[in-house]
């Protein structure tokens, strides 16, 4: 059951298991970032950053959505053909999570 983890925390076997799913996912929608970030305080105990390091997730993460989004957005809205961006995207995206 999640790991392992949920008979011992289950808001981080919750948060462990969306952000796997959301990260794995081939289909990317800003809907997803709200269902693990919403469980983020639950188990935010659990998880040992210091400032600086939280600040450089949240920049990189941020800058890793706003590049899909905006590739993906050109691609689907405007027919641009951007498939090489929203690669490099989903690439960075990925390692961003």
């Amino acid at each position: 059951a999640s790991l392992g983890l949920a008979p011992y925390d289950l808001p981080y076997a919750l948060f462990v298991q969306t952000f796997m799913f959301v990260a794995q996912n081939k289909v990317i929608t800003a809907q997803y970032f709200t269902w693990y970030l919403c469980l983020l305080p639950l188990c935010s105990d659990r998880i040992k950053w210091t400032s600086r390091k939280i600040v450089t997730a949240l920049i990189l993460l941020g800058v890793s959505i706003v590049s899909w989004l905006g590739s993906a957005y050109c691609l689907e809205m405007r027919g641009m053909s951007v498939h090489f961006m929203v690669w490099l995207a989903s690439i960075g995206f990925f390692v961003a999570n």
